[in-house]
C-alpha cells in the first residue's frame, strides 16, 4: 500500500505529489513481478489508470501499465479479477480506439501490445467478449492497418479467436460477414488469418464457414488452399492447427451440415445455379473451389441419412455448370 501511496500519492493529502514518471517505472516494473500486487484491488485497478490516463503519464509509462496489466491477468484470483474485468476491458478499448490515428512507430506498436493484452484477457475470460462482435472487428480494421505491425496485429487476431469458439445468435451472423468481406482483401496473410478464425470459431456443421473454405481452397496461394482444404474435412474444423482430435477413418455423419442447408446457401450465394447451364458462361466459381465445392457435396450426401429427389436435381445442376467451356 505504501508503494502505491509514492505511485499515485495519497488521495486525502494533495499536497503530497505522486512520483515522476521515471519513479513510476521503476515501481510499476516491481508491482510486475508480484502475484500479491496482481490481486491487490482496488489498488490494482489504481495502477493501471494511473499509468494509462495519468495527467503526467509518457509512452514509456504506459507500456509498463500494460506490462503490468498482463500481469494482472495471468495471476489475478478469478474472484478478484471478474468483478472488474468489464470495466478494465472498456479502458483497454479506450486506448486503442483513442490511437487508431497513430503513425510514429512507438505508438503503433503500445496500440498492438494492447491488442495483445485484451486477447489474455479475451481467452481467461471470453464471456467479456464473445457477445460482442466489434471488438474482432476493431482486430480485423487494425490488421489490414500500418504493414510494419502487420504480422503482430495477425498474431494477436489469431489469438482472439478462441475467446468466439462455438459463438452463435446476432453475434455469428455478424462474424459471418466480416470474416466474408475480409477474405476478399488482396494481402495473402489477411485472408488466411480468415480462414483460420472460419476454422476455429465455428463448428463443421457451420454452413457460411464451410463455403468460405470452399472459397479459400480455390485460392491463388497455396497455403490459403491447404487452410480450406483442411477446414472441409471433420476432424480439422473447430480444433486449433497441432490441436486438432484424432482423425477417424469415418466421419459421424452428423459432424456434416445438412445438405439442404448446403444446397440452400450455396444457391442464395449464386443464383446462377438455378439457370440453365451454357457453354459460352464463366465458372461460378474458380476451378479448384468449384471441385472443392463438388467433393464437399459429395461427402454432405453420402453422410447425410437420406437424400431427396431436390436435392439430387440441385446436384446435378451444380455439375452441368461445372462442364461449360468457361
Amino acid at each position: 500500500t505504501s508503494l502505491v501511496y509514492v505511485l499515485i500519492g495519497p488521495a486525502e493529502d494533495k499536497r503530497v505529489q505522486p512520483a515522476g514518471p521515471l519513479l513510476k517505472i521503476r515501481l510499476i516494473g516491481l508491482f510486475t513481478k508480484s502475484v500479491r500486487a496482481a490481486n491487490a484491488f482496488p489498488s490494482t485497478l489504481q495502477i493501471l489508470f494511473d499509468s494509462l490516463y495519468g495527467q503526467a503519464s509518457t509512452l514509456r509509462l504506459k507500456h509498463s501499465g500494460m506490462e503490468f496489466c498482463v500481469w494482472v491477468f495471468k495471476h489475478a484470483e478469478d474472484s478478484k479479477l471478474k468483478p472488474l474485468a468489464p470495466i478494465i476491458l472498456k479502458s483497454l478499448l479506450k486506448v486503442v480506439d483513442d490511437d487508431e490515428e497513430a503513425s510514429d512507430s512507438n505508438s503503433l506498436h503500445f496500440r498492438v501490445f494492447t491488442f495483445s493484452a485484451i486477447g489474455q484477457l479475451a481467452q481467461r475470460m471470453p464471456q467479456l467478449v464473445n457477445k460482442d462482435a466489434s471488438i474482432a472487428d476493431r482486430y480485423f480494421k487494425a490488421m489490414q492497418g500500418n504493414k510494419l505491425l502487420k504480422s503482430n496485429m495477425q498474431e494477436a487476431t489469431i489469438s482472439l479467436a478462441e475467446a468466439y469458439k462455438g459463438v452463435t445468435g446476432e453475434t455469428a451472423q455478424t462474424l459471418e460477414a466480416l470474416l466474408i468481406e475480409t477474405f476478399t482483401h488482396d494481402d495473402e496473410s489477411i485472408r488466411n488469418v480468415v480462414v483460420q478464425w472460419a476454422c476455429r470459431i465455428f463448428p463443421f456443421s457451420h454452413v457460411p464457414s464451410r463455403y468460405l473454405c470452399i472459397l479459400a481452397s480455390g485460392d491463388i496461394k497455396f497455403g490459403i488452399r491447404e487452410e480450406g482444404k483442411a477446414g472441409l474435412k471433420p476432424q480439422s474444423s473447430g480444433n486449433k492447427r497441432g490441436h486438432s482430435s484424432k482423425a477417424t477413418e469415418s466421419p459421424s455423419p452428423s459432424l456434416y451440415p445438412d445438405v439442404a442447408d448446403v444446397f440452400s446457401y450455396i444457391f442464395k450465394k449464386h443464383v446462377a445455379f438455378k439457370t440453365d447451364a451454357s457453354n459460352e458462361e464463366a465458372l461460378i466459381l474458380p476451378p479448384l473451389a468449384y471441385v472443392a465445392l463438388i467433393h464437399f457435396l459429395r461427402a454432405c450426401m453420402d453422410n447425410a441419412r437420406s437424400v431427396t429427389p431436390l436435392e439430387l436435381q440441385e446436384f446435378w445442376e451444380v455439375l452441368q455448370h461445372a462442364l461449360v467451356r468457361g
